[in-house]
C-alpha cells in the first residue's frame, strides 16, 4: 500500500500543473484577444512561466532596432527592475543559440557557462536556467528564460517543455501587436493621403491664392502704410501654409482613439523606437493608468514632448517610459542613457520643456528633472490623484 503513494502524489502534481498552465494560458489569451497593452501580456507570460516551474526569475528579450543585441522588454520576479531594459548580445550567447537553433537549453549553472551574460548573471545572481526561443512564422526572434538564484535545484527537460508553451504564448501575443501595428499603420497612410491631398489641393492653394492676389494689391497700392499692412498679411499667410505643410508631413491620428491610457503609452514608446532607432521598453501600472485616465491627453501629450526631447538632444541608445503610483501620486518617468546635461543650464529654456512644465501645472503636478552630464537623463512628471491607492 505504501508504495502507491508516491504515484498517486506524483500524478496528483502532474493534475495541478496541468490545470495551473490552463488557468495561466486561458488568462494570457484573453489578454491577447482583449488588446490588453503588450507589455502586460508579456509580463502575464514571463509571470505564469516563472511560477509554473519554481522559477525566481523570468525575461522575456526580443531584438533591438540595432539587431545586434536584444532588449529586455518583460521581467518577472523579485527585484527584476534592473533587468528591465538590459541589453543582452545576440551573438555568441545563450540568446543567440537558442534563436539560432530554434531549440531552448537547460544549464546547470550559468556562471560557468561562457555563453551566459556575465552582466545578467552577476546583478541577478543566477544559477540553474532555462532558454527558449520565441517564433513566429517559422523564424525565431527572441527567447523567453526562467532562472532560479545560484545554489538552486537545477532545472529538468519537463521543465523546459513547459516554459516552451509558454514561449508560444509570448509569440502569439508579439506576432498578433506586429499584426495590429501594421494594420494601423496602413489605416494612417490611407487617412494621411486623402487628408494630405485635400488639404493641399484645396486650403493650401487658396490661400496661396489669396496671398499672391494681397501682395499684387500691396504692389499697386498708393499708400506706403497699405502697403506695409498688406505685407504683413501675406507674410502671416504664408505662416499659416508653412504650418499646414509641417501638419501634412506630420499627420497622424489621435493616439487615444479607442485606446486606454496605458495602450497609449506603450504605442507611443513602439512608434519612437520605431523612429529614432532608440530601444525603448514601456513599464505601465495598468491600476494607475486606469485611475487617471481623465487626464490621458494630458499624460499622452507630456510623454510625447518627452520622448521628442530624447530623440533630438539624447544620442541615448535604450530609453524607458514609466508610470506608477509612488506617495500618492501618479509618477510618468522617461530616462535614457544618453549624453545627458546639466539641468541648471537649461532650467526654463526651450519650447518643449516649457511645454511640458505649463502642461503638467494645469494638473496640479510637477516636474522633476534629474541628469548629469555623461550619465543619461529622468524627466518625473508627479500628478495628484484623488481617492485611494490604486489597488489590483
Amino acid at each position: 500500500m505504501t508504495g502507491s503513494w508516491p504515484a498517486a502524489g506524483a500524478a496528483a502534481d502532474r493534475g495541478n500543473v496541468h490545470e495551473n498552465w490552463y488557468d495561466a494560458a486561458t488568462e494570457i489569451s484573453g489578454a491577447i484577444l482583449e488588446g490588453v497593452a503588450l507589455s502586460r501580456v508579456l509580463r502575464l507570460v514571463a509571470d505564469a512561466a516563472r511560477q509554473l516551474v519554481g522559477g525566481d526569475f523570468a525575461l522575456i528579450a526580443t531584438p533591438a532596432v540595432d539587431s545586434a543585441s536584444l532588449l529586455v522588454r518583460a521581467a518577472s520576479g523579485d527585484g527584476t527592475s534592473a533587468l528591465r531594459g538590459m541589453s543582452i548580445p545576440a551573438e555568441s550567447s545563450l540568446a543567440g543559440s537558442a534563436i539560432a537553433s530554434g531549440n531552448g537549453a537547460v544549464i546547470g549553472d550559468a556562471a560557468a557557462d561562457p555563453r551566459a551574460y556575465a552582466r545578467k548573471v552577476e546583478v541577478m545572481g543566477i544559477g540553474p536556467l532555462i532558454v527558449t526561443p520565441l517564433a513566429a512564422r517559422g523564424h525565431a526572434f527572441g527567447i523567453l528564460e526562467v532562472s532560479r538564484r545560484r545554489g538552486g535545484d537545477t532545472f529538468e527537460r519537463e521543465d523546459l517543455e513547459r516554459v516552451a508553451a509558454f514561449a508560444g504564448q509570448a509569440s502569439i501575443a508579439l506576432e498578433y501587436a506586429r499584426a495590429q501595428r501594421e494594420l494601423r499603420r496602413l489605416a494612417v497612410m490611407d487617412d494621411r493621403e486623402r487628408i494630405a491631398r485635400e488639404l493641399h489641393d484645396g486650403a493650401i492653394q487658396s490661400l496661396f491664392a489669396v496671398g499672391m492676389d494681397l501682395q499684387a494689391t500691396a504692389l499697386r497700392a498708393p499708400d506706403q502704410t497699405v502697403k506695409v499692412r498688406l505685407q504683413e498679411s501675406v507674410d502671416r499667410i504664408d505662416v499659416v501654409i508653412r504650418d499646414l505643410r509641417n501638419y501634412i508631413f506630420g499627420l497622424r491620428p489621435n493616439i487615444l482613439e479607442e485606446r486606454t491610457l496605458e495602450q497609449s503609452l506603450e504605442q507611443l514608446s513602439i512608434e519612437f523606437e520605431e523612429r529614432s532607432g532608440i530601444a525603448t521598453v514601456s513599464e505601465i501600472d495598468s491600476r494607475v493608468a486606469q485611475q487617471i485616465g481623465s487626464v490621458a491627453g494630458d499624460l499622452v501629450q507630456i510623454a510625447r514632448e518627452a520622448l521628442s526631447n530624447v530623440g533630438r538632444h539624447s544620442n541615448a541608445t535604450t530609453c524607458r517610459i514609466a508610470l506608477q503610483w509612488t506617495n500618492g501620486e501618479a509618477v510618468l518617468e522617461i530616462a535614457d542613457d544618453g549624453v545627458g546635461f546639466e539641468p541648471s543650464k537649461v532650467a526654463g529654456s526651450g519650447q518643449g520643456l516649457r511645454d511640458i512644465r505649463e502642461r503638467t501645472s494645469s494638473l496640479g503636478g510637477d516636474v522633476e528633472i534629474v541628469s548629469t552630464p555623461g550619465a543619461g537623463t529622468e524627466v518625473r512628471i508627479r500628478v495628484p490623484v484623488s481617492g485611494p491607492p490604486p489597488s489590483g
